[in-house]
């Protein structure tokens, strides 16, 4: 049982560490070319990309009260990954797109169009909000 500061991933560690694997899956693949690899782990990568569709807004998002938590500590990787210090939200959600990215790229590797499709519009979703959140201020930077 991995220490979880953060409280999303019930036990499962942080969000950035989490989705180390799909990622690092991605690499591997484009070294290796292990089509036995990947259709190994797409099944346990799909299953943390779900994990975050169904939890991540309930937790990171309202613990951020809608936009980086200028009033609300929150644990993460923050401390030294994130653009403020106390701004999680932003490097949680790029984890988690990093993630739905890598179960998209995996998925078409695999010939599997519909998953592929799926992860595409996770990460579509969370890149829309991290806009939203952070760009569309009105003078397009993180301020």
């Amino acid at each position: 049982d991995l220490n979880d500061y953060a409280g999303i991933s019930h036990g499962a560690g942080e969000t950035a560490w989490a989705s180390a694997p799909p990622v690092l899956t991605v690499r591997h693949f484009q070294q290796y070319e292990d089509h036995d690899f990947l259709n190994d782990v797409l099944r346990n990568h799909i299953k943390w990309v779900e994990f975050l569709n169904r939890e991540f807004d309930n937790v990171i998002g309202s613990a951020m009260k809608e936009k980086r938590g200028d009033s609300t500590e929150i644990s993460g990787l923050g401390d030294w990954l994130a653009l403020r210090s106390r701004d999680t939200y932003l490097t949680h959600s790029s984890f988690y797109m990093a993630s739905a990215r890598a179960v998209a790229y995996i998925a078409h590797m695999m010939g599997n169009d519909q998953m592929q499709r799926k992860g595409m519009a996770a990460a579509k979703k969370i890149r829309d909000k991290i806009a939203s959140l952070y760009l569309m201020n009105g003078k397009d930077n993180f301020d």
